[in-house]
């Protein structure tokens, strides 16, 4: 009967089904009750009637109410109406409230914060859990929900604090989550817990120096779930975590540690902007591994350091040569692309390597594109383009042309070639801040996106890129 409502209700006889799919919400047996909530799921928006009915369920049946969030929040996101009936529904009686609120925090944060903060603080340990959840993929959070979900670390219920480190986890967090998270990841919780503890630290907003103790005191704990989070969590406080390197670098070079793990410590090496002698030897030791996507990994590391720690270009000969020796001994392993996007950033200091760049130039796809500006950047100082530059200018069509972008940016001046391809990109919603950015990397060869690029800062886009263009503009025509 309920797949019959469910075809009713998604056809034009969503009047005959609505009767018995209201009942269903009211049935005896608690399954049917729970399999009725989605079929409340409907692509049109449904009368506000329909919603009144459905507020005036929650808060009767916390697991019913939980199932029927997510139509109502869908519905309250198609319709100003069923959204109006929803805010009336908040100034009714107690126990719905916190249901109505999380059905329309994303549609009305404003009126359903108060509500929200309530359902965390005095709510059932069921409703507490559901009302962090119900948060968690938003973004921002009022600063009185944040303050919220930090109370909740302390939680009785395992489900409520899970809850709340998820959605903690979610966005750049404040740093006073730092002491209860800490607590959470030495505590002896469960792996899920001690993850999204571990996750939280990782994406503090302030106070980012304060979580990385925490952070390397757990590095060697016995859950490896834990230990991939910890080791994430390090990279993303960047070079905050610079005291993290020498045990990253450990991890790194340890095959025994097992792939994931040594590939999220490359990773997170490549964001701490260090280079030492143990991080140089550690990448080294993945790049002669026998696992392709360790190599990749590496490989990506060494690329990330070279935007961050100018070190590592004092002295390239030893980078270039374990790179070159990859390609060398591998020339068909899919981390070829980022090798060759690795030696691309040593600029003519990898000309050592061009013997095997030109070799993956032959091949076709990402892997010809990145051996391309690998070429170019080899060549940048050359009185005339390289040849090469024809086939990163082609590739400005495709479906890594946001990446290409960079590699030109990269290229500076050697890219004024590509000016027109690049012009042709600014209106690209995926490329077009890369094709900004390259064109001011190219400097006053790029005078003829003059005009775009004002057009750009001056009109009422994306801040950010408005921002890009103007400093675009200050490179081709400084002062």
């Amino acid at each position: 009967s309920q797949r019959l409502l469910a075809r009713q209700a998604k056809t034009s006889s969503l009047s005959a089904a609505l009767p018995g799919m209201l009942a269903a919400l009211r049935d005896d047996d608690p399954p049917v009750r729970l399999n009725a909530a989605p079929l409340f799921y409907l692509p049109d928006p449904f009368p506000p009637e329909i919603a009144r009915r459905l507020a005036g369920i929650l808060g009767e049946d916390e697991p019913l109410s939980a199932a029927l969030m997510g139509p109502l929040s869908t519905q309250a996101e198609k319709s100003a109406e069923v959204a109006g009936v929803l805010r009336e529904a908040l100034g009714g009686a107690g126990r719905a409230k916190a249901w109505i609120a999380m059905a329309l925090w994303t549609t009305d944060m404003e009126a359903a914060t108060r509500h929200l903060v309530a359902a965390l603080d005095r709510g059932t340990p069921f409703v507490r859990a559901q009302a962090a959840l119900a948060v968690t993929e938003t973004l921002p959070k009022p600063a009185e929900v944040e303050a919220a979900l930090v109370r909740r670390l302390r939680d009785t219920d395992f489900d409520a604090r899970l809850a709340a480190l998820r959605a903690l986890a979610n966005l750049r967090c404040p740093g006073a989550v730092i002491p209860d998270a800490a607590l959470v990841l030495a505590a002896d919780e469960p792996a899920a817990v001690r993850t999204a503890a571990a996750y939280c630290l990782g994406k503090v907003r302030d106070r980012r120096d304060e979580a990385v103790a925490p952070l390397l005191a757990a590095i060697g704990d016995a859950d490896p779930q834990v230990r991939y989070a910890v080791v994430l969590a390090l990279g993303w406080l960047d070079e905050h975590a610079a005291e993290a390197a020498p045990a990253l670098a450990a991890i790194a070079a340890k095959p025994a540690e097992g792939s994931d793990l040594r590939q999220a410590a490359a990773v997170s090496l490549g964001r701490i902007q260090v280079w030492s002698d143990a991080v140089r030897d550690a990448l080294f030791a993945m790049l002669a591994d026998d696992d392709a996507w360790v190599r990749r990994q590496a490989a990506d590391a060494v690329r990330s350091l070279t935007f961050y720690t100018p070190r590592i270009l004092d002295a390239p000969g030893p980078v270039v040569d374990a790179l070159r020796a990859v390609l060398a001994a591998r020339p068909d392993g899919h981390d070829a692309s980022s090798i060759c996007d690795a030696l691309g950033r040593f600029g003519p200091a990898a000309a050592p390597a061009e013997d095997v760049l030109r070799v993956q130039f032959e091949k076709e796809g990402y892997v010809r594109t990145a051996a391309a500006f690998a070429l170019c950047s080899i060549h940048r100082d050359a009185a005339e383009p390289h040849p090469a530059l024809a086939v990163l200018v082609e590739a400005l069509a495709g479906d890594d042309r946001f990446r290409v972008t960079q590699f030109l940016r990269h290229l500076g001046p050697a890219a004024a070639p590509a000016v027109p391809a690049l012009m042709r990109a600014l209106e690209d919603a995926h490329a077009g801040a890369g094709a900004i950015q390259a064109l001011g990397a190219v400097g006053p060869a790029a005078k003829g996106a003059v005009p775009a690029l004002r057009r750009i800062a001056g009109g009422d886009g994306d801040p950010r890129v408005k921002e890009l263009a103007a400093e675009a503009l200050g490179k081709i025509e400084p002062r």
